[in-house]
């Protein structure tokens, strides 16, 4: 008897899957400014992480067409 293949579905690491905080907010100062330009490339350095981390992460569980 033949049976139908059976799908599994990877899923990332949930780590990946956080939400990257919102590093906005207002500001009324030189030094606020220079605040905010240090806590966007922070959290563009956290995004890049995750997704290097997704990349790594797949190309070690997905299986590769042969």
């Amino acid at each position: 008897m033949v049976q139908a293949p059976e799908v599994i579905v990877a899923e990332p690491p949930a780590a990946f899957l956080e939400p990257i905080r919102d590093p906005y907010k207002a500001v009324a100062t030189t030094g606020g400014i220079v605040d905010q330009l240090i806590a966007t490339r922070g959290t563009l350095q956290v995004c890049t992480a995750q997704v290097d981390g997704m990349r790594r992460w797949r190309d070690t569980t997905v299986r590769k067409p042969q």
